[in-house]
């Protein structure tokens, strides 16, 4: 009889430890939902920066270690934030002028490669993901232009461009570019006089040439401003196809209602 209770009291701490393993094992198969790296450039303003996108489920610290293993990056929850759990993190580096810092010194500091990112969650998991960062930059849109000379607040807007053929602002000098293929255009509109700002925002194919603003969106004597963004694809359809490096254009318009009263000063 002791023999008996003895297999299982043995059989029961076999299992609980079969448990335990199996439980640990799912946490260090963890996985983010979403990393991104990307160069942003605004061929505009002439200026450019780095951005960063991490998603994922209950996590609490997150580092991000460039191509050649240096960190880069750390965010980690304190207190309630930390009880609370993290799930998405989003930021922006400064954006010096290319002028301040031309942009193959941005690339030196910014390696193309994969950028790898580690964390834990909660419940003690590990996390582990890569997003890949490239220098093929897509080039400006350019013609930017909102139908006709002043904009009836009345009736639909149309915001065309063309495919561009440089950065615009931001040249490469010494910096070797690579020629991307396009994931596709966003575009976004936001009203900036009067307060509050409202925003417009649509996503086209690569082959679009132009978007329609709907009257809705539009108010009288308000300045717009609107930008045109050109994004890289990264991967195919046998991998997975991600959004990456993007480039932007921007410009201004305004609005009246039937005749304008006198003509608007717009942002230069």
């Amino acid at each position: 009889m002791v023999i008996h209770l003895r297999f299982i009291f043995i059989s029961i701490v076999a299992f609980v430890a079969g448990v335990t393993f199996f439980a640990a094992s799912a946490q260090e198969q963890a996985e983010f939902s979403e990393l991104r790296v990307l160069i942003e450039i605004n061929s505009t303003d002439g200026d450019v920066g780095f951005h960063t996108l991490i998603d994922g489920d209950g996590w609490e610290e997150v580092t991000i270690r460039d191509p050649e293993g240096e960190k880069i990056y750390t965010v980690k929850g304190f207190g309630s934030v930390d009880e609370q759990g993290l799930t998405e993190n989003f930021f922006e580096s400064a954006e010096p002028s290319c002028d301040e810092v031309p942009l193959a010194e941005f690339l030196d500091r910014f390696p193309a490669g994969e950028y790898v990112f580690s964390g834990k969650t909660g419940e003690g998991g590990q996390l582990e993901g890569q997003a890949v960062l490239t220098h093929d930059l897509p080039r400006a849109p350019v013609n930017l232009a909102p139908t006709g000379d002043g904009i009836d607040a009345g009736n639909p807007v149309t915001i065309s461009w063309t495919e561009g053929s440089d950065l615009g602002n931001c040249p490469p000098g010494g910096a070797t570019i690579g020629e991307p293929e396009l994931f596709g255009y966003q575009i976004v509109v936001e009203r900036e006089d009067p307060e509050p700002v409202v925003v417009f925002s649509a996503e086209l194919p690569p082959d679009a040439t132009g978007v329609t603003i709907p009257p809705e969106f539009l108010f009288a004597d308000a300045i717009y401003k609107y930008e045109v963004i050109a994004i890289e694809q990264q991967g195919d359809e046998e991998t997975e196809i991600t959004k990456g490096n993007q480039t932007i254009s921007e410009d201004f318009f305004c609005t009246f209602v039937e005749t304008p009263e006198d003509p608007c000063e717009l942002p230069e």
